[in-house]
């Protein structure tokens, strides 16, 4: 049996601000802070590939290519590239080329490329086909520090016509995730050479075919286009407003 007992009981007392106090407050904060900073920089632990969106930086480098078929089965048209006007020979026809480039948002970016190319016509020749090839520059560096020189194809035909009016969407293609560091230059250069004198060089076919051959591409998406038809008309007339839209890129570690 107890008869009895008297409990011990031993109190420390401390301040508030002391040094365990400051040390509880670091090792908490070493805890919680680091892992939450580096979750963040490196957009998650095991995340192997991302999506993000990201508007391009893309300006018209004012060099294309215009290729016209008529009915009689010649081909006119002109180019910045000498190459393609000498193989024209008398086929050349000079246009006048008009293009805005406008930034609606002011946010520093190009959102919009209005351009007008207005090609004279001889008497007794009708376009029945038209190829033009418009070369770009653009720039990613928001995550993939990516830069780049692209083109893009406005092709139609049907009957004789006078025109030609398009509207699309201008952005960019992969076909591979973008590395995540370091800046790629692979295609930074014009899929049209410049200093070639082989016409062969210049064929719209190859050059299309060779240029979807890259991981990353400049394209037309949601295009809507409508041929003027008409006849005796002085002038073959392209309007083009190119919409310049936020895209979805994709990176990989």
């Amino acid at each position: 049996y107890t008869v009895w007992s008297s409990p011990v009981s031993y109190v420390y007392t401390t301040s508030l601000v002391s040094r365990a106090t400051i040390f509880h407050i670091v090792m908490t904060a070493l805890t919680l802070v680091p892992p939450l900073l580096i979750a963040y920089r490196s957009q998650g632990f095991w995340m192997r590939t991302a999506t993000y969106r990201e508007q391009p930086d893309i300006h018209f480098r004012h060099e294309l290519v215009l290729v016209a078929d008529t009915a009689s089965g010649t081909q006119i048209g002109w180019s910045t590239f000498t190459t393609v006007n000498t193989f024209l020979v008398d086929k050349v026809r000079i246009p006048a080329i008009t293009s805005r480039e406008e930034d609606t948002n002011r946010d520093g970016l190009l959102d919009r490329l209005d351009i007008q190319v207005k090609m004279p016509v001889q008497p007794g020749e009708e376009v029945v086909r038209v190829s033009l090839l418009l070369v770009f520059h653009a720039e990613l560096t928001q995550f993939s520090l990516l830069s780049l020189e692209g083109v893009a194809s406005l092709e139609a035909g049907g009957w004789p016509g006078s025109g030609l009016e398009v509207t699309s969407d201008l952005g960019i293609r992969l076909t591979q995730p973008l590395s995540h560091r370091g800046r790629d230059t692979r295609y930074n250069q014009a899929p049209i050479p410049h200093d070639s004198e082989d016409p062969e060089d210049f064929n719209i076919a190859k050059l299309m075919r060779e240029y979807a051959e890259r991981n990353v591409t400049l394209r037309l998406d949601n295009s809507h286009n409508h041929w003027v038809t008409g006849k005796g008309s002085r002038f073959f007339t392209i309007n083009a407003r190119l919409e310049c839209l936020s895209n979805i890129g994709n990176i990989s570690r």
